[in-house]
């Protein structure tokens, strides 16, 4: 974001905190210095900068006395031959331009025809009349984020069609992404099978609904939100946005009603659950389509029961992404392959270095352009031998001939390692559901490999497993595909291992009841008996068991069932109701648990809310995040006026510290008017705080309020003489400092 800030701080402000909504925004806000003058910095970002927008005002800006980047510059400018001075904002323009950087231009059309208007400034209007700009009539009209967002997201999607923007770790499909803009607010399905890249591509689309003011909410199971699937910007940038489903097996209507609750849609979800299954779902559909600004997205829609299905067929607008066409939108996407001529650029986005040709031609017409796969054999080609498959073709390829061809790359990789392979292999049955999974001491003494320690580093360089964020000693898969595949193919004594593995993880780690839950599930798979009935029974009384491992429970007793005897057959029965009651229960109590507080203690439980809002308004305000910061303090500032009224002595302070924390933030974004204005309803309440006077006689000098000024000045001033100190060499006073009062103030 480039322009003048002394008379355009507050809606620059206001674009770049919208902006870093999304993308990361970028000004001389976040400037940290580092030895560098602000024209070095200026330039060093805007090179760095994928998009420059412009807001260009009469008000030219400082002149620039020397240009420390000439032997560098490309731009024509007058600094180069001594006939002239730019300013920074100037600068920044003719660099733009002369690197090929994409930008808008918005010119503020009020104030060109005042009388000392800078040449300059006339002159750098008529240059910047030769390209494509717009006019703006008002700074300060509300819409205007609106409108430069809403201009953003449109001449993005122009740029990437003409192959000019490219999104980083995301390969282009033009044709395919924009079917997708163009219909986004209907029902649209992306179909096609897993790793080909239909998550990232909806998310791109996702994020840019979001530029344009639309609340996105995003629902998948755990494996959909790992690192290694979606887009990397989305998952950071989105992340109070996504809710992920409870199982890894399903997407259920409690997943969605979850979702809701979470996005603040659903109010009294209790009372939603407690409905009939088809008026639940009629309910939910009528009050999703009475949203009009929301967009929804399931990932991984072939999971999705029943119930969630007739949800879906009953609105008009939403996204879907899944394996197969299931023929339930209006608008049905395939993704294939990357376009033929798109796989060059897939390739660079994977390689740590330039590959050899002959190198790239194999894995282009190997990989048919499918992410996964590019990835797969551009990160590990030295140790492949591509003759081996040269065989397939993933141009048209179902989802079981994609896994296959997973299974073969990685035989390939580790064939010349067969102990690195089978632990890989053991691995992909330990669920990473479990966030410490896969515990790499639990891994060094549950498997009789050779030097295990060698190969399981082997796995994590060559990029099989990737320590898992936060966590000490726990690692992941890298890509989930890859282990969903060599879980499809797992033998029995992969899963023996695993209930080895789960015990000593019981026994070294903690004492934990889905250790036990995840051991019976591995038993029953490689040697189903009746034996385990009595073992499943047991711990389905452990009343201690959260949402996660009653679902696990219920895959046990549903693989249980058909060993069952009739001795056995009222037992199970009731267990499995049980274990279904208590997942109704548990969702429940997820839900409710926040309000079920609030009931309890409100006033209590309230004002800890308050206090955590102060906080995180604290830390926005601190890394100069206006918007986020003013949204946290007057959610803080509204529930502290709320509970007064029961507690005023308690309370009324905190509504007075509040409107200090704000009045500060404002004076800080040079929101003047807003910033006098609550430093006044401050001392309404307390009118001893010397630090809220000073601070409001600051702000009235800078408005040039010279009676308001002084007066508050010497208000802080009785409470506290260090004020007089910090007067005399304060820059804010430069308006009343010449002024007898002032010197008189100051000196008594």
């Amino acid at each position: 974001m480039s322009s003048t800030f002394r008379d355009l701080a507050e809606p620059r402000a206001n674009i770049l905190d919208k902006l870093d909504t999304v993308f990361e925004g970028v000004g001389m806000e976040e400037f940290i210095p580092d030895g560098s003058n602000s024209q070095e910095v200026c330039i060093r970002d805007l090179k760095k900068s994928d998009i420059v927008i412009f807001l260009i005002s009469p008000y030219y800006g400082t002149l620039m006395d020397t240009c420390s980047l000439i032997s560098e510059c490309k731009a024509d400018c007058p600094m180069k031959t001594g006939k002239g001075c730019i300013s920074y904002t100037h600068c920044e323009y003719k660099n733009t331009i002369s690197e090929g950087i994409l930008h808008q231009t918005y010119l503020v059309e009020k104030g060109w025809d005042a009388k000392d208007l800078k040449k300059e400034a006339l002159e750098f209007r008529d240059e910047i009349g030769k390209e494509m700009w717009k006019g703006i009539q008002d700074v300060n009209d509300t819409s205007l984020v609106k409108l430069i967002c809403n201009n953003l997201a449109k001449r993005i999607i122009e740029w990437h069609t003409l192959d000019i923007l490219n999104f980083q770790q995301f390969c282009d499909r033009e044709e395919i992404f924009n079917e997708l803009i163009n219909n986004i607010d209907g029902k649209v399905e992306v179909y096609g099978v897993g790793g080909i890249g239909k998550t990232a591509l909806i998310q791109v689309a996702l994020l840019i609904q979001k530029l344009k003011g639309k609340k996105i909410i995003s629902i998948g199971i755990p494996k959909s939100y790992a690192s290694g699937s979606g887009f990397e910007s989305f998952r950071l940038k989105c992340k109070n946005d996504q809710y992920i489903a409870v199982s890894q097996k399903e997407i259920t209507i409690n997943d969605v009603i979850n979702a809701l609750a979470g996005a603040r849609i659903l109010f009294d979800p209790e009372e939603f659950i407690k409905k009939p299954k088809n008026e639940l779902v009629e309910l939910l559909a009528k009050k999703l389509r009475n949203e009009e600004n929301l967009t929804v997205f399931i990932d991984d829609f072939h999971l999705a029961t029943k119930d969630v299905v007739n949800l879906v067929k009953s609105l008009d607008n939403i996204i879907l992404s899944s394996r197969k066409n299931t023929y339930i939108a209006k608008t049905e996407i395939c993704v294939i392959g990357v376009d033929e001529e798109d796989r060059e650029d897939l390739i660079k986005i994977y390689s740590r270095e330039e590959l050899p040709k002959k190198v790239k031609d194999i894995i282009k017409k190997i990989s048919e352009g499918h992410p996964l796969s590019t990835e797969l054999l551009v990160k590990n080609y030295q140790n492949i031998n591509f003759e081996k498959l040269k065989d397939f073709n993933l141009e048209y390829a179902d989802d079981k001939q994609v896994k296959d061809f997973y299974k073969r790359v990685i035989e390939e990789i580790y064939s010349s390692n067969k102990k690195a392979l089978v632990l890989l292999k053991n691995l992909a049955v330990i669920n990473t559901d479990l966030k410490n999974n896969i515990n790499r001491e639990v891994v060094y003494q549950s498997y009789e490999i050779d030097d295990v320690k060698k190969y399981f580093k082997e796995l994590v360089d060559t990029g099989m497993l990737k320590k898992r964020e936060g966590k000490e000693e726990t690692y992941e898969f890298q890509f989930v595909h890859i282990q969903d595949a060599l879980e499809d193919i797992a033998s029995h004594e992969y899963h023996l291992n695993a209930v080895k593995y789960y015990n000593i993880k019981n026994e070294i780690v903690s004492k934990d009841i889905n250790n036990r839950i995840e051991s019976l599930y591995h038993k029953i798979i490689s040697n189903p008996s009746e034996n385990l009935i009595d073992e499943f029974l047991i711990i389905v009384d452990n009343q201690i068991i959260n949402n996660y491992g009653l679902k696990r429970l219920i895959d046990c007793g549903k693989n249980l069932k058909r060993l069952i005897n009739e001795n056995y057959k009222r037992d199970m029965e009731t267990a499995l109701k049980n274990l279904y009651s208590r997942l109704e229960a548990a969702y429940m109590e997820e839900l409710m648990e926040h309000f079920e507080r609030i009931r309890r203690d409100p006033i209590e439980f309230i004002s800890t809310t308050a206090v955590l809002l102060t906080a995180i308004g604290e830390n926005y305000a601190k890394i100069g995040s206006f918007e986020k910061a003013e949204k946290e303090y007057q959610r803080a500032l509204k529930i502290y006026k709320k509970i007064s009224r029961k507690k005023p002595a308690l309370y009324k302070p905190k509504i007075a510290m509040l409107q200090k924390y704000l009045g500060n933030l404002y004076f800080k974004f040079k929101r003047f008017k807003k910033a006098e204005k609550t430093f006044h309803k401050a001392l309404e309440i307390d009118s001893n705080d010397s630090e809220i006077w000073y601070s409001k006689s600051c702000v009235e000098s800078l408005m040039k309020s010279k009676e308001k000024a002084l007066a508050s000045l010497l208000s802080a001033i009785k409470l506290d003489k260090k004020y007089i100190e910090m007067a005399k060499s304060n820059s804010d006073f430069e308006y009343i400092k010449t002024s007898k009062e002032f010197k008189k103030l100051i000196e008594d």
